[in-house]
């Protein structure tokens, strides 16, 4: 399963600040990271890359940034597998249309012998299922 990095904010920073594509810089906004989700990976709307801004909060953890963000402590970046379901639940809104590519990827892994176990070809079945069912960032913007 392919991974990707969006930006997020809570709903009511987001209402004070508005979406990172709109501004002409990123000086003044709250800004927190994980460690492996760095703002780098996404350009500014001059085409720039965005560096690691002045004083980010930087966490060990995707999902306690996810947490620090959801309570409106800042705009981060985040895994898409992780934050979709606060999206969708209307915790988090997309801050940004840009969509990047992760250096993350799921794969099913086990032993050649194990994968025609039944309980085993049930798992990765179901797992397949739900991955085709996930829908990617990009259908999440397009409904």
């Amino acid at each position: 399963m392919d991974e990707w990095l969006v930006v997020v904010a809570a709903p009511a920073l987001y209402r004070r600040h508005g979406s990172i594509d709109d501004r002409p810089s990123l000086d003044g906004l709250p800004m927190l990271q994980a460690k492996d989700e760095p703002w780098s990976r996404f350009e500014h709307s001059t085409g720039q890359k965005l560096a690691w801004p002045a004083g980010p909060t930087i966490m060990d953890d995707s999902v306690s940034v996810l947490g620090a963000a959801i309570e409106g402590l800042g705009y981060t970046p985040a895994r898409w597998s992780i934050a979709a379901h606060d999206l969708m639940a209307g915790r988090l809104v997309l801050a940004s249309q840009q969509i990047v590519a992760s250096r993350w990827r799921y794969w099913f892994v086990c032993p050649p012998a194990y994968a025609e176990l039944p309980k085993v070809a049930a798992l990765r079945e179901w797992l397949l299922d739900e991955a085709r069912d996930f829908p990617t960032p990009q259908e999440f913007l397009d409904r």
